[in-house]
């Protein structure tokens, strides 16, 4: 079909869909002028002609009437159109669904993003209070620790001055009353020797003073030793074998050597009057003294102390 005066073409995009679709013109062929198009040809690619050319060219085609096949494309294409208004509609919801998603999903965003800088000021804030805890805490840990070691320094300091105080003092006593026996017994000696020379009955005074001496000399060494006791405080009896009598024994739990006890006990008791001092391990056989001041006393070992009066003179002889 041909542009011509009688068939002039239109601009579809300025039409209407139902102007279009609608035919209101005939159409006439270019071949025949006087006959119009009616027919389309389906063999020829649809090509529209009059019933002229349908007889002299396409007789032996597949033909079809214009109006119906106009009628089936509006069908068609209506339909079609329908189809697309649908299309276009779903894909118009999903897009409205999708940026209601997208903007859903852009405030959790910021929500989360909010909350993981406040959570994030938050520990923050957190760490640094627990950093100046633990600072003042372990500043004011050292301080006590130092507080207390001063002042565990300052009773330990103290503890050993009342100790040296309390030894120094039982030394003193124990040398004063050393003293005062060995000046007793001197004066005793020269009595001795006074008397020797008189009669029987002045011997007779001589020796109850000397009896009674020896009592109250009984008991200032069990006085002595007793004060020996009380510098172990872990010890726990005396006896003493007192001029063939026992009175008391020496039992001691503690480490202290036979060597010094036995140094001690001497240097009390072994004076001018008084003989040996004898030590030896309860429930166990004797042993050699030269030896025996080479062993310990071990913690909860018996020691038991004799002490014997062997004066190389008597004191006093009867007649």
């Amino acid at each position: 079909m041909k542009f011509s005066r009688k068939h002039t073409l239109q601009d579809l995009g300025v039409l209407d869909w139902e102007e279009i679709l609608t035919p209101h013109r005939h159409i006439f062929c270019s071949k025949h002028p006087e006959e119009e198009i009616k027919i389309v040809c389906k063999t020829c690619k649809n090509v529209p002609i009059c019933q002229f050319c349908k007889v002299l060219k396409h007789d032996s085609h597949k033909s079809r009437i214009l109006a119906e096949e106009a009628m089936e494309l509006t069908s068609s294409l209506e339909k079609n159109l329908k189809l697309c208004k649908a299309q276009l509609e779903y894909l118009e919801l999903c897009a409205r669904n999708v940026k209601a998603r997208d903007l859903e999903v852009y405030k959790s965003e910021q929500e989360d993003i909010c909350k993981i800088i406040h959570q994030e000021d938050e520990l923050v804030c957190l760490l640094n209070y627990l950093r100046e805890r633990i600072k003042t805490n372990a500043q004011q840990l050292i301080h006590d620790i130092k507080q207390y070691y001063a002042k565990v320094r300052k009773e330990t300091k103290r503890h050993k001055e009342r100790i040296s105080m309390e030894k120094i003092k039982c030394l003193t006593l124990e040398d004063k009353t050393a003293d005062n026996l060995s000046e007793e017994l001197k004066r005793l000696e020269e009595n001795r020797r006074y008397y020797s020379f008189h009669p029987k009955q002045d011997q007779l005074k001589v020796i109850k003073h000397a009896e009674k001496w020896m009592q109250s000399t009984k008991l200032k060494v069990n006085g002595l030793l007793t004060d020996l006791v009380k510098e172990k405080p872990e010890s726990k009896t005396v006896f003493l074998k007192y001029n063939g009598y026992p009175t008391r024994s020496l039992v001691v739990d503690s480490f202290q050597k036979v060597e010094i006890i036995k140094r001690k006990i001497a240097k009390k008791f072994c004076i001018e009057g008084i003989g040996e001092v004898i030590l030896r391990f309860v429930g166990k056989e004797l042993m050699n003294e030269r030896r025996l001041c080479e062993y310990d006393i071990h913690d909860g070992s018996t020691l038991e102390c004799t002490m014997r009066l062997l004066p190389s003179k008597p004191i006093l002889q009867t007649t």
